[in-house]
């Protein structure tokens, strides 16, 4: 799976793990959306292909003064700021806290962001797993 920044994926080669499909992150297909990410599916087979970061403020602005059309369409005041310590709703909010960022997520590479979604995804699916009633 890979990292993309909001302005960037549309354009980057795309091949599936599962399938071996292959196409530009522009044609996966939209999976699961959350407050400060998206996920990108194979068209083929649905098996998750890119994480893409929404973009900040100052990324939508200087998207739109390298004349990016995607970020000129787009409203820069409409573009809400990602916090610097992203909060879940709801039951993982107290999960969340308890990472520890070595610094901002607005100043982590696109790879250090990956790393600490799958260790976020991990915890969650684990603590979904440990609160599962036992089948008999």
């Amino acid at each position: 799976m890979d990292y993309h920044g909001y302005y960037r994926y549309r354009s980057a080669e795309a091949t599936c793990a599962n399938c071996s499909w292959s196409g530009l992150g522009g044609d996966l297909a939209q999976g699961d959306v959350f407050s400060e990410l998206m996920e990108l599916d194979c068209p083929e087979c649905h098996q998750k292909v890119f994480v893409v970061s929404f973009p900040t403020r100052a990324e939508t602005e200087e998207a739109a003064a390298m004349g990016d059309e995607s970020a000129t369409k787009d409203s820069v005041a409409d573009v809400v700021e990602v916090p610097e310590h992203p909060s879940p709703v709801g039951a993982q909010r107290k999960q969340l806290s308890a990472f520890k960022f070595s610094k901002p997520p607005s100043e982590m590479t696109e790879e250090e962001l990956g790393e600490v979604v799958d260790r976020i995804l991990d915890q969650w699916v684990k603590d979904l797993d440990d609160s599962s009633p036992l089948e008999s």
